[in-house]
């Protein structure tokens, strides 16, 4: 069950390392807003809109609104010539259901009041430490879904050929792989050297030679010049 939080501003701003002794102009703005940002980041998205923050009024100029929403969180700075645990002690003890509220404060005053009416004291060191403990998960609970990358249509496509002069009709088809392709070519298209057999007819053996030929035809011209 999430529960509403109610968090003394600067109590958690002291124990957060933001305070400072003193305050230059618009210091103290300053580290309030970086205060709200790590709850804003901190917090679950269930939490935040049950949440609020209470600042004294200090460094808000007069004429300020005393109510702010950042981010989904609730932030009151206190009326003049109130302090913010004033302002705390007043929404506790209006609180319908004061056993699903929790004040977030190291000050003695605030943990006596919540405890009062038997709800929920956390202090800021505490606190602190489970905010840091779950920010991964916050986190991802705060992720936005991506928008899914778009693709171009078939008109779009075609603007962009044109604009830079491609021509769809020089572009090489694609032709799909039809497995792996062996370089060496098929063994059955290769003839089969064989050695001439003895007695072969169509072998080198039975044939005469070209040497064998020209030596008897030197003979029949050496015959014929004997005759003459």
């Amino acid at each position: 069950m999430t529960l509403d939080l109610i968090i003394d501003g600067y109590n958690l701003l002291h124990f957060a390392g933001l305070a400072r002794v003193t305050y230059g102009p618009g210091d103290l703005q300053r580290v309030r807003q970086r205060l709200l940002v790590r709850l804003a980041n901190g917090l679950t998205v269930e939490e935040i809109p049950r949440t609020t923050i209470v600042f004294d009024a200090r460094d808000v100029p007069a004429g300020e609104r005393r109510q702010e929403n950042f981010r989904g969180l609730r932030v009151l700075y206190s009326p003049p010539g109130k302090e913010a645990d004033d302002v705390i002690e007043d929404l506790v003890a209006r609180h319908s259901a004061p056993k699903q509220l929790a004040v977030i404060s190291s000050d003695n005053r605030l943990v006596r009041a919540i405890r009062s009416r038997k709800g929920i004291s956390i202090d800021s060191d505490s606190f602190l430490g489970e905010l840091e403990r779950r920010q991964p998960v916050v986190a991802e609970s705060h992720m936005v879904e991506q928008t899914p990358e778009e693709t171009l249509s078939d008109a779009e496509v075609e603007h962009w050929m044109q604009a830079f002069g491609v021509d769809e009709e020089r572009i090489d088809p694609e032709f799909p792989s039809t497995g792996p392709q062996s370089i060496d070519p098929p063994l059955d298209h290769v003839t089969q050297f064989t050695e001439p057999q003895e007695g072969d007819p169509d072998s080198g053996a039975a044939q005469p030679s070209l040497l064998d030929e020209l030596e008897a035809e030197l003979r029949r011209c050496l015959e014929d010049e004997d005759l003459t």
